[in-house]
């Protein structure tokens, strides 16, 4: 008896956890929401921006459909969704219907699809410096009645110089203005008011030219970063951590560990894209885990100079310089414990 208890107690347990599990899912299905659709007219090939909260950025778990025609997905963060215009949507009102796992978000609406009075195909170089002509491919071109800006998800838009123009509309030169970001163009034709995005294009930044100036944290400041695996990772006095800004240079998280000021003395990014550091005046080894960081390793001391990996990324090597009276000598020291997973 006590034994079928036990089996029916387990049995109620385990319906609970999946009830709460599945109606947690749904819950976060259904905090995602469209706010807006730019532009509200486009034509067949245009990509479009579906922009909101709460969306899932695995593209796989994502159904979008204008018309009633599949569409293809550009790119995608938790804000927005760049979408393409699929062939064979009628012109007029279409809907736009957006599923996350098979659910359609709130606020799906429509867009008004035009004869496309132009078309972007792409770019003569994906990348560019500032001043540099750029040259967008497309159909139907007209420098005389055309706009271009760049727009990277900000509020802010870079108007492009535009130089000329191919006779048989296969092309607009741009010269890239300064302080241009990466993102997307957006091609207008003035008369009518329609607006084109060409798929993402990389600026790449001079060393003698400010793109963006970041606010200082609170009353602190700025003490210390570093560039990697697309992210800025920046030290600062009045924060509770490391800041995390991304390649549009918002911050996008804060790393929490032990400490108050930081300054990194050397960082080492794997190819498996671990982050290990040290800070100065500091005897531990830390690496980045999620939303924190954390000491790995403690040193004898803090007089350390480089740390490196081997080859076959199996062991970290740390370089460390020990002041023995008035000689000082010079040691390579090998971490015994693996970094492999």
């Amino acid at each position: 008896m006590k034994a079928i208890m036990k089996v029916m107690l387990l049995f109620v347990l385990g319906s609970i956890l999946i009830f709460n599990s599945c109606k947690e899912d749904e819950t976060t299905i259904a905090s995602a929401e469209i706010t807006s659709i730019s532009p509200e007219s486009a034509g067949e090939g245009s990509i479009i921006t579906i922009s909101g909260k709460n969306f899932v950025t695995d593209t796989s778990k994502i159904e979008i459909t204008i018309g009633g025609v599949e569409a293809v997905i550009d790119s995608v963060t938790s804000t927005f969704i760049d979408v393409i215009v699929p062939k064979g949507v009628k012109l007029g009102s279409s809907e736009i219907v957006v599923k996350i796992n098979g659910t359609v978000v709130e606020n799906s609406t429509a867009i008004t699809i035009i004869n496309n009075p132009f078309t972007i195909t792409g770019f003569s170089k994906k990348t560019g410096k500032v001043a540099a002509k750029i040259k967008i491919l497309g159909t139907n071109l007209n420098a005389t009645d055309f706009k271009v800006v760049m727009n990277n998800g900000s509020e802010k838009l870079v108007k492009q110089k535009i130089l000329s123009a191919a006779e048989d509309g296969s092309s607009i030169e741009i010269e890239l203005a300064p302080k241009t970001f990466s993102g997307k163009f957006e091609i207008t034709r003035v008369s009518d008011n329609v607006m084109v995005k060409s798929a993402a294009f990389t600026y790449e930044l001079t060393y003698n030219e400010a793109e963006l100036v970041l606010d200082k944290p609170g009353d602190g400041v700025f003490n210390d970063l570093f560039y990697a695996n697309g992210n800025i990772y920046v030290a600062a006095t009045s924060a509770s951590g490391i800041l995390v800004y991304n390649n549009k240079f918002e911050n996008i998280n804060t790393l929490s560990g032990s400490g108050i000021s930081y300054n990194f003395y050397t960082v080492l990014v794997r190819k498996s894209g671990d982050i290990y550091f040290t800070l100065s005046n500091d005897m531990y080894l830390y690496k980045v885990d999620g939303n924190d960081f954390s000491a790995v390793h403690t040193f004898n001391s803090s007089d350390y100079r480089k740390i490196a990996e081997s080859k076959d990324e199996s062991f970290l090597l740390v370089l460390m310089v020990k002041e023995l009276y008035i000689r000082r000598k010079i040691q390579l020291l090998i971490i015994s414990f693996h970094c492999r997973k």
